[in-house]
């Protein structure tokens, strides 16, 4: 039986963890799998040279994929990973965090996202500005950049009590505030069918 292509995905947080980067490490995660690929997902927030080492190890990845440059995939950087895999298959998604302004830092996170980027054999965009400003901060990278979109993930249909988990009376009003265009407010009300007293507002930036 043909062996499916193993890929680690590193990221500086994994469900159940709730934030940004842990539910696009699992968009990425669910739409691999689908391809009948063999996807692990580990968690960088902890994570030192050693242990990085040992899931490498363990694991046997086919191609190591750092959601966030810095924080996810500065530890390939290491010597204990950098010359033990050079050869390993790597692939970067930065994040917004990776490319503004890094005046004021308390560490040269320049210097960390270039190195890394470099290393990387394929560094994938998911946003417009993203792709724009790695071209600007790295022209020499043209040829490795992809520009993959975005897309809309179901994570299930199970009802969730989400005022009894956030203590919420009945009565009291909430909203969604959500970044991106007015549209979304629209996408939000079909996807989750909640009570009329919840309010929905979008924000633009």
């Amino acid at each position: 039986m043909k062996k499916s292509l193993c890929i680690l995905i590193l990221a500086p947080a994994t469900l159940p963890e709730i934030s940004g980067n842990a539910i696009t490490a699992e968009r990425w995660r669910q739409s691999l799998v689908h391809k009948g690929l063999d996807v692990h997902v580990v968690a960088t927030g902890r994570l030192d040279a050693d242990s990085l080492r040992d899931c490498l190890i363990n694991i046997k990845p086919d191609v190591v994929h750092a959601h966030h440059v810095s924080r996810a995939g500065a530890l390939i950087l290491d010597p204990l990973i950098r010359d033990r895999f050079a050869r390993l298959a790597f692939v970067v998604s930065p994040a917004g965090t990776d490319l503004f302004s890094w005046k004021g830092q308390s560490y040269d996170r320049g210097a960390i996202v270039a190195q890394v980027c470099r290393r990387a054999n394929t560094v994938i965009t998911q946003g417009q500005w993203t792709a724009e400003r790695l071209l600007q901060l790295f022209p020499d990278l043209q040829d490795r950049i992809i520009h993959v979109p975005k897309a809309f993930s179901w994570f299930g249909n199970d009802k969730f009590d989400l005022r009894g988990a956030s203590g919420w009376a009945k009565k009291i009003s909430s909203s969604f505030i959500l970044p991106g265009y007015v549209q979304s407010r629209e996408t939000l009300k079909r996807s989750l069918p909640l009570k009329k007293s919840i309010t929905y507002e979008a924000t633009c930036g």
